[in-house]
């Protein structure tokens, strides 16, 4: 599988799209138990029933069910929540809940989901220490130094400037100057990509179109911010696709 040979870190879980992969076989789920990976499944009521019928299989895998029940963020799910299968999953396997709607995190949409912390938790009980030194991908070193300079360096080196200006002022006896007003945050600009375009036409490399994009290689946005598609395995940097927003400044 893909994933066997592009991830360098180990997994402990993965989880399989009922309708990205137009289903799921048994074969699937002890392949990934005999490689020591916790399966698991991710389904609507709808998908599931639509695709995988009344299968009862698989009601010993945790589940990550998409419900996007409207109102406010519940407490519990809710038995009609969940696919229908005979006897359905048991209430300690539903780990996982994709809710309703989007949050904004550097700039870039994420669905929201609830997960079950002593799941988690559980997944890496007994993995081994993260090896140091391990090295990044060019891709993640440059999108990381990018958003450290952006984020952590620019603003300490402002905040930095503007109190030894207040220091001077003090040891001069002069009044201290007034504090300056945060500075406006820059407009980014971003294009529409159109049946014909290619990445080149705004980006001359990779890396300059992963500083702007970082979530490129994983998820494709519309205008609005909306997911238009998600990839597995990573695509290329050449490869958009029509109605997607790329942010080129």
């Amino acid at each position: 599988a893909y994933w066997q040979k592009e991830l360098s870190a180990p997994l402990r879980g993965i989880w399989l799209d009922v309708e990205a992969t137009a289903g799921v076989h048994p074969d699937q789920i002890e392949d990934l138990r005999g490689a020591g990976i916790v399966p698991g499944i991710y389904a609507s009521r709808n998908s599931w029933s639509n695709i995988m019928g009344a299968d009862t299989r698989f009601t010993d895998v945790p589940l990550w069910v998409a419900h996007y029940r409207q109102g406010p963020w519940p407490t519990a799910l809710r038995e009609g929540d969940l696919p229908y299968v005979p006897n359905s999953w048991h209430p300690d396997l539903v780990v996982g809940w994709q809710w309703m709607g989007t949050t904004t995190l550097l700039d870039e949409q994420f669905d929201l989901n609830v997960f079950s912390e002593a799941f988690i938790q559980g997944l890496y009980k007994d993995a081994p220490p993260v090896e140091e030194g391990a090295a990044m991908s060019s891709k993640e070193a440059e999108a990381l130094r990018a958003w450290v300079q952006q984020s952590v360096h620019d603003p300490i080196v402002a905040r930095v400037a503007a109190l030894e200006q207040q220091v001077e002022a003090l040891h001069s006896g002069a009044p201290a100057p007034p504090k300056p007003s945060p500075p406006a945050p820059p407009s980014r600009k971003f294009v529409i990509v159109s049946p014909d375009d290619t990445a080149g036409k705004w980006f001359p490399t990779e890396g300059a179109l992963l500083r702007l994009n970082p979530n490129f290689p994983r998820v494709a946005y519309g205008k609005d911010g909306h997911i238009l598609r998600r990839f597995a395995p990573d695509r290329d940097w050449h490869f958009i696709i029509p109605d997607e927003r790329l942010w080129t400044s």
